[in-house]
């Protein structure tokens, strides 16, 4: 992820530079390709291993966290969770049982809400994640550009943005809040 991260810093770079950059565009592209083949290529020599217990389903990561989530806060959980939907790659289970914790973990620390709804489902091959709340609220704008590269709202951002995804967060002061996460499936050649 974190190769991927500088990949993503070094094409808005790219993008912002005063002079045609398609072509170095493009070898970036190229590299994320790579990446995408070697990630492929991990994951065969991984579940070849004998004894290999395998990766924990989307379903079994989501329950993880709500787990976590229930010994932490007492806000009331609002689950509706297809737990049949499994995503094409580790990497996009991998980021959004991120994106599920880091929301949890700020409604946890910051929101103070009494209501917590957590939803999981799939529409015209794109997998939502969503958490919304009834708390405290804040401006989602402030939050981004005030916070580290790679962590809160900008890591998730980030993460997603790497598998050509997307996470939409809706929030004022005040509340409620809203952050989805739209994953759209992938599969590798």
């Amino acid at each position: 992820m974190a190769v991927g991260f500088s990949l993503e810093r070094l094409r808005r770079d790219i993008d912002e530079l005063p002079v045609d950059t398609q072509g170095l565009g493009l070898q970036v592209d190229g590299i994320r390709e790579q990446l995408s083949d070697i990630e492929v290529a991990l994951r065969e020599m991984a579940s070849a291993q004998p004894g290999s217990a395998g990766a924990e389903s989307l379903a079994e990561l989501v329950a993880g966290e709500i787990a976590r989530f229930r010994r932490l806060d007492d806000a009331e959980l609002r689950l509706d969770i297809d737990e049949e939907i499994e995503t094409e790659t580790d990497s996009q289970r991998i980021v959004l049982h991120r994106v599920l914790r880091e929301a949890l973990t700020n409604v946890n620390k910051h929101a103070e809400a009494r209501h917590v709804g957590v939803q999981l489902f799939e529409s015209d091959e794109v997998i939502y994640l969503r958490v919304t709340d009834d708390g405290i609220g804040f401006d989602p704008k402030a939050a981004r550009s005030e916070a580290t590269s790679g962590l809160g709202l900008n890591g998730m951002h980030d993460r997603l943005r790497l598998l050509d995804s997307s996470l939409a967060v809706e929030s004022r002061p005040g509340g409620p809040t809203t952050v989805t996460a739209a994953v759209h499936r992938w599969h590798p050649v």
